[in-house]
């Protein structure tokens, strides 16, 4: 008798129109947990969240000049929408999309920061809470081959 790969599971479903046995494959689903639990908590910046604050502290890190919460169209008072990080000098709109970003109200001013982005001419660069476990590498991946850090002399 042969064994059974793993990870792979075997249904048997008898076909009543053709009255024969049908073998279909299924393969199991396999979850990886999310990292994000890993992390040690930071203190909190003021007007950001956890997330938010891992990131402004990357960026700091690796001394990349950025406009935290900058307001496009009015911001959130005029109804229009807010930038989690512009980082002006590689003309990139950095955003972090953690969970709440799922509900309709979120995805509409999504929507709308994206109008405003595009019109500015900024590229709109997203990180999700799966980047947070190798943030700094995942940021210097995302700004590509034109990363120069603000505080270096150029010739």
């Amino acid at each position: 008798m042969r064994r059974r790969r793993q990870g792979i599971r075997r249904r048997v479903f008898s076909s009543v129109a053709n009255k024969r046995k049908v073998i279909t494959l299924r393969a199991r689903k396999l979850y990886r947990e999310a990292n994000v639990g890993q992390l040690e908590p930071v203190g909190l910046l003021p007007g950001m969240n956890q997330p938010e604050t891992r990131v402004a502290l990357a960026l700091t890190e690796l001394h990349i000049r950025y406009e935290a919460q900058a307001n496009v169209f009015g911001g959130g008072q005029l109804g229009g929408a807010k930038l989690d990080f512009m980082l002006p000098d590689y003309m990139i709109d950095l955003e972090f999309a953690g969970p709440f970003h799922n509900t309709s109200e979120i995805s509409a001013r999504d929507l709308l920061r994206d109008v405003g982005v595009a019109q500015l001419g900024y590229r709109l660069v997203t990180l999700y809470e799966r980047d947070l476990g190798n943030l700094k590498p995942r940021i210097l991946e995302l700004l590509g081959t034109n990363y120069a850090p603000f505080n270096t002399a150029v010739p």
